[in-house]
């Protein structure tokens, strides 16, 4: 069985020293299908700090109800 974790990645801001991107992350839900996280992206995408940021949905797909910790 599988989740869908939806969440909208904004790059704010490179970092020089580092030399990667810095960026704004807000989880917007976990969805069943990702045909509803789909969805829910389209609602997103008309809503002001989101509209203007499109591209930067991002899907990640989880397994569940299996043991992740491996003793043997």
């Amino acid at each position: 069985m599988f989740v869908y974790q939806l969440t909208h990645q904004r790059k704010v801001e490179y970092d020089n020293k580092e030399q990667k991107w810095i960026y704004c992350g807000k989880t917007i839900g976990y969805y069943s299908t990702r045909e509803k996280a789909e969805k829910t992206i389209e609602k997103y995408k008309t809503i002001e700090g989101f509209r203007d940021y499109p591209d930067d949905f991002v899907i990640v797909e989880y397994e569940v109800d299996f043991d992740d910790f491996d003793f043997i």
